[in-house]
């Protein structure tokens, strides 16, 4: 089998219809999604509402007054709309041609409305995320996916393959891999510049024989190599955001692959990391759902923004789905002293990408405190964390589900202002260790990470969020990981930065 393998084009669209809502699945490439009332339906508003939002997101640039630019437009505006067959032929019912919304709009669709409070589409988004979308459409469409294998030089593959836009004009085929003994997951090499924009293939290869790990970059070599899923990733992401020019398809795929094994292990059928990611996922996805509904608690009784729970909602999209627990107020004594944010086993989120600058992914439990811009870092406040850290160590060494007597702990402090009165405290137990990361010992070491000082990288966004600069905000705004975090959490970002 070659990637040059042509697609059978007779008809492969599988769908059913339940209480008025049509799913559709092309049984090739797993490509799904819903009818235009089916979504309508699902989001608690009348049809002509998607139908009218659709039409706007797919007009040219200036055929779209200002003010009809609203957050919904944003959202679907450059995307793909609709579920095709090959050939850009649409699914056709009764013989004729029928628009169905392809999973990732219908999210899209759903998140948006669910933000705004409709009850309906809140709803529809727990129910969905309790089987993941697509796992929700094939058992909508009565669908069972089956892995495919193949085996090459003596290994066996699970594979997948799914048939992309790489431009306007043009459509690929992509592979996707996955070695069904050790879970490592990639993508065919010549398939990457279908997901890189449709750059030439000796662009692709230069970028990742240039790399410092190249002699690690591949699953296997030769005539059908693959390319391992975190150099994949790394490699759309150049194109999308680094390269000269950026490519708009490959900025998409960066965003929707951030969890690139999950979604090679869901493409290829590999069973066990797809249930534990698509539980992270829920777990993840059913917080946001309760955040929502608390939305009208985001300003204090002086009017200011709970800061404190805007930094968690962004930590968990941060480390949401790689294995990273986050704990928000966490108890230390059986009288209540909350420590602000106890992250566990962010191991496993650094398997994946790099974690933001002053945490230890070496350490079981990362222990934050934080101080907004309306707050101070001083002597007490570290005294105070130094307190809880003792507290939580006790609390945690008595549970019994295993034994944590030897957890290692690593206690962070974040603030937005760089704290000049405890510097001048601290005295020569203060040092920098880099670019707006400090350490102070006052009795035990702890990092102090100053958010409107931290290097403007990727890896450092939900800090930078949290800057109150306006020039860092911008940036980590329009970063692939923070293209879904919740409405509210960006609007009151700029907001505060208007009062300056």
């Amino acid at each position: 089998m070659t990637e040059k393998d042509k697609i059978d084009e007779d008809d492969v669209m599988q769908h059913r219809e339940k209480n008025g809502i049509e799913f559709w699945v092309n049984t090739l490439t797993r490509q799904c999604g819903i009818n235009v009332r089916g979504v309508a339906r699902l989001c608690g508003v009348d049809s002509s509402t998607i139908r009218s939002a659709l039409k706007k997101s797919q007009k040219i640039e200036g055929e779209v007054g200002e003010n009809y630019k609203t957050e919904l437009y944003k959202l679907l505006k450059g995307k793909d709309i609709f579920l095709t067959k090959v050939g850009e032929n649409c699914p056709t019912k009764r013989g004729g041609a029928v628009k169905i919304i392809l999973s990732n709009i219908c999210s899209i669709f759903i998140r948006y409305y669910a933000g705004k409070g409709y009850t309906t589409s809140i709803e529809s988004m727990g129910k969905i995320l309790d089987l993941g979308m697509e796992r929700f459409i094939f058992d909508g469409a009565d669908f069972i996916p089956r892995p495919k294998s193949i085996t090459l030089d003596d290994v066996e593959y699970l594979v997948a393959k799914e048939e992309i836009q790489v431009t306007k004009s043009r459509t690929g085929i992509v592979w996707f891999y996955t070695n069904p003994n050790t879970g490592a997951s990639g993508i065919g090499l010549k398939s990457l510049p279908h997901l890189c924009g449709g750059v030439a293939f000796k662009h692709v290869l230069g970028y990742i024989e240039g790399r410092e790990d190249k002699n690690q970059a591949f699953l296997r070599n030769g005539a059908d190599a693959i390319v391992k899923s975190n150099i994949s990733y790394a490699t759309i992401y150049h194109f999308g955001y680094n390269a000269s020019p950026r490519k708009a398809k490959a900025k998409e795929w960066a965003t929707k692959l951030q969890q690139i094994d999950g979604y090679i292990h869901q493409k290829t059928g590999y069973a066990e990391p797809d249930r534990q990611v698509t539980d992270e996922l829920i777990a993840a996805m059913r917080r946001e759902i309760d955040l929502l509904r608390q939305q009208l608690g985001l300003y204090d009784e002086q009017g200011i923004a709970r800061w404190h729970l805007l930094l968690g909602t962004t930590l968990n999209y941060k480390f949401g789905g790689s294995g990273a627990v986050i704990k928000s107020e966490v108890e230390t004594t059986a009288t209540p002293q909350r420590v602000d944010f106890v992250i566990e086993n962010l191991h496993h989120y650094a398997k994946i990408s790099q974690v933001l600058d002053g945490l230890n992914a070496e350490a079981d439990h990362n222990i934050v405190t934080y101080k907004s811009h309306h707050q101070t870092l001083d002597a007490n406040a570290i005294n105070e964390h130094i307190g809880y850290y003792i507290g939580y160590k006790k609390g945690i060494e008595k549970l019994t589900d295993r034994d944590h007597s030897q957890d290692t702990y690593h206690l962070v402090a974040v603030c937005t202002r760089y704290p000049e009165a405890l510097i001048k405290e601290a005295g020569t137990k203060w040092s920098q260790l880099k670019p707006g990361v400090y350490k102070i010992n006052l009795l035990i070491d702890i990092t102090v990470v100053v958010t409107s000082q931290v290097e403007m990288k990727p890896h450092n966004s939900a800090w930078l969020l949290f800057s109150h600069d306006k020039e860092r905000v911008e940036y980590a705004l329009n970063l692939p990981e923070n293209a879904y975090i919740p409405d509210y959490i960006p609007k009151l970002l700029q907001e505060e930065l208007q009062r300056k």
